[in-house]
């Protein structure tokens, strides 16, 4: 028995297909900011970089409102103490400051230290003999002395997360501030360089000819001037600050947008 269907011409129909069907999209086409969302996201350095760079932008918004200490408020009694982070002593961020004081006895490198450093002796936490006199090459040992420097100090409930400069200043507020400062002068001197080089290039593109021709000998000119010197020159003219900064950097950086 022939197991195989017969198909008879009459139950079939062409189709006509139009010259121009086969270049007809399949799927929708994609916007702009989606397709290069979707290259972007294949890079993973890429969404690496700019993970990292969200999390510095934010942080140097909401860094210095973390606390309640100014950037610019000086206490040299707090000079050069030591991080501390409620919660995470256990990290070693616990506000101890080790101080490194000889003597010819243990108990008298203590006492030196104590005397030196003004601080009292029940602040103490350890002591650790680092360096004996067979060691050495005098008569003297050294003594590693670990102190609580907040209780010391009277700063228990104080909590300074990245430690104090010279002048007794909240470093975790002056990095933030800093990198607010740093962020402006780059987004501004860029926004600057890209309104003026475009700005000059369209009236060099647009008129052509011997205003074209001026234009880009003046171009030329300035490229020819190191952007060091530039910079150095109108910070010495100007008085000192973010304006004169910006300034310095912008006079000659736009150079480079005129063309793009």
């Amino acid at each position: 028995m022939d197991n195989k269907k017969k198909y008879h011409p009459e139950k079939f129909r062409r189709i006509e297909i139009e010259e121009d069907a086969g270049e007809e999209l399949t799927r929708p086409q994609l916007s702009y900011w989606k397709d290069a969302w979707l290259r972007l996201s294949k890079n993973k350095g890429a969404i690496s970089g700019l993970i990292v760079l969200v999390f510095i932008v934010l942080l140097a918004l909401i860094g210095p409102l973390m606390n309640t200490y100014d950037f610019d408020e000086a206490n040299y009694d707090l000079a050069y103490l030591p991080p501390k982070v409620q919660g995470l002593e256990w990290l070693g961020l616990d506000g101890k400051q080790t101080y490194e004081v000889q003597g010819t006895s243990k108990e008298e490198a203590i006492s030196k230290g104590l005397e030196a450093y003004k601080i009292e002796e029940l602040y103490i936490q350890d002591t650790e003999v680092v360096v004996t006199k067979e060691e050495s090459e005098s008569d003297y040992l050294t003594v590693a002395m670990e102190v609580d420097i907040y209780a010391a100090r009277g700063l228990e409930d104080q909590y300074y997360w990245f430690g104090t400069d010279s002048m007794g200043r909240d470093l975790w507020t002056r990095i933030w501030k800093g990198t607010q400062i740093s962020l402006y002068i780059g987004f501004l001197a860029a926004l600057i360089d890209m309104v003026v080089g475009v700005f000059y290039g369209g009236i060099s593109g647009y008129y052509g000819g011997r205003t074209d021709n001026i234009m880009q000998r003046i171009i030329e000119v300035l490229s020819g001037i190191p952007n060091l010197v530039v910079v150095i020159l109108f910070i010495m003219l100007l008085d000192p600050g973010l304006i004169a900064i910006t300034i310095a950097l912008t006079i000659t950086g736009w150079i480079g947008m005129h063309g793009s």
